[in-house]
């Protein structure tokens, strides 16, 4: 039997930290016609999900699927976690019960791109001090991505307009990262640099 299930790429958004904007901030985009017919999935918690879209007078707008494949374009698709409520945490302040909430949606994520099930990764925003609570010690996404892909020489790439900034030290304090900034690590990230501007289309990069 034929699967009626789209041949188009479906993106896994993590929700972020349930305290913070993360939730607010995949609704608007998700309904936002700029979208166009692109298939999303919001990794999170849908009882936090429909509160926030009930505050936001969105009801009725959510999809929960078991298989992000089932996404449907147009749509705020969410995969339930079941990992937390809105009766657990309040909105604005930092908790263990949140950092670990947000590391699970970044832990499914990357487990659904491993599987080839999800064509990509979008993340919102977490919290750091959650997430060390939870006794989760990572300065950020970045760092999660890398432990969990077997990655050892990484960076964090911002990229537009044919420009991309890497950065040599990042989420650290001025001090350490004086002491971190050495010319190996200063090569490294050059390295990464050129390769990654190669690999999204750019000749002959020029580097700065």
């Amino acid at each position: 039997m034929k699967s009626s299930r789209s041949s188009s790429p479906v993106f896994a958004l993590t929700m972020g930290d349930p305290a913070g904007i993360g939730p607010e901030i995949a609704i608007k985009a998700l309904i936002s016609k700029r979208i166009g017919n692109m298939r999303i999935a919001v990794i999170g918690d849908l009882k936090v999900m429909e509160k926030t879209a009930k505050k936001m007078k969105k009801s009725g707008i959510l999809n929960p699927v078991s298989d992000i494949r089932d996404s449907a374009p147009n749509k705020v698709n969410i995969l339930d976690q079941n990992q937390i409520s809105p009766a657990d945490f309040k909105i604005g302040q930092v908790s263990a019960v949140c950092g670990q909430a947000a590391y699970s949606y970044i832990i499914k994520g990357i487990e659904l791109a491993k599987q080839r099930i999800a064509a990509g990764v979008i993340t919102n925003p977490i919290n750091k001090e959650s997430l060390k609570m939870a006794g989760i010690n990572y300065p950020g996404h970045t760092e999660i991505f890398a432990h969990e892909t077997g990655v050892s020489e990484f960076t964090m790439l911002f990229y537009l307009d044919g420009v991309g900034v890497a950065h040599v030290t990042t989420h650290t304090s001025l001090l350490d990262s004086i002491r971190l900034i050495t010319k190996e690590r200063v090569l490294s990230q050059i390295k990464l640099l050129n390769l990654a501007m190669k690999q999204l289309g750019v000749r002959r990069p020029r580097l700065a």
